[in-house]
């Protein structure tokens, strides 16, 4: 699911509910140019528990262990650069996890233009097989 973004300054929100059972499964969100430029925030499991990954589309991937087992929001603030956090369970803090600046969440794809503009979404996907955990967006948000 992707949503046009129309204002340059706005906040993504979307509250997950996801229990994967193998590692190869993600659901969350990302903030879409194309299939070349997208950066993602999800939560996957390995064999210690849940845990976040936010994959920029520009620089390293960051983890960050989630402490329950409890519904998430995840959170992408739009402005001067598109910076990725989450809220676990009833928090009130977000935990910025990481940010991507304007140019490299734009940048041209080595084929082809860009006409869509940036677009926000939501995902659930398995890497080489199905993801059969239900993802339970509860909602998703422009602010």
């Amino acid at each position: 699911f992707l949503r046009k973004q129309t204002h340059l300054v706005c906040r993504w929100e979307t509250g997950l509910s996801f229990q994967p059972t193998v590692g190869e499964t993600e659901a969350g969100t990302v903030v879409w140019l194309n299939y070349f430029t997208y950066s993602s925030i999800g939560i996957r499991k390995d064999s210690k528990g849940r845990f976040i990954r936010f994959r920029p589309s520009e620089g390293d991937v960051v983890e960050r262990r989630l402490d329950t087992n409890t519904a998430v929001t995840l959170t992408v603030d739009c402005g001067s650069e598109y910076r990725f956090g989450y809220l676990e369970g009833i928090e009130s803090d977000i935990h910025w996890i990481g940010s991507v600046s304007n140019s490299a969440a734009t940048a041209a794809p080595p084929v082809g233009a860009n006409f869509t503009g940036m677009m926000l979404g939501l995902y659930a996907f398995g890497e080489r097989q199905r993801c059969l955990a239900p993802a339970d967006f509860s909602y998703a948000e422009f602010r």
